[in-house]
């Protein structure tokens, strides 16, 4: 199992999986606040709210698409801890770990910054 995960891990796919894991959620809920801040003059010139809450469910998606590869990452790295350290799955076990932490965080914060739009009116001064 070790030997299949250094060689998928060191090639470009396996590469790219770990860095969609890692990025893909904070990088989703950087888009959520740059479209929301967008969308307030929008809404405020009469514009539907609803697309406050439509871009949430993208951005969320875009985190849990994050988590998914994180955790189809950590399968294909063998999931646990190995007692050594230093080879390539072990690396790759790291990140797609903390791609599943990241993604859980920054979708936490993604609900967070949608909050404030259910029960506070975006023209409010």
């Amino acid at each position: 199992m070790q030997e299949g995960a250094d060689r998928y891990f060191n090639q470009g796919r396996g590469i790219l999986m770990l860095a969609g894991a890692f990025l893909l959620a904070p990088f989703g809920w950087f888009l959520h606040q740059q479209f929301s801040y967008l969308l307030v003059y929008w809404a405020c010139g009469g514009g539907p709210v609803f697309l406050f809450h439509l871009g949430t469910l993208l951005f969320l998606l875009l985190a849990a698409a994050g988590a998914y590869l994180a955790w189809k990452a950590w399968n294909h790295s063998g999931r646990g801890w190995a007692d050594e350290g230093g080879s390539v799955a072990d690396r790759s076990r790291f990140l797609a770990f903390g791609g599943m932490l990241l993604s859980g965080l920054f979708g936490l914060a993604i609900v967070a910054q949608w909050i404030p739009t259910l029960v506070v009116d975006p023209c409010v001064r």
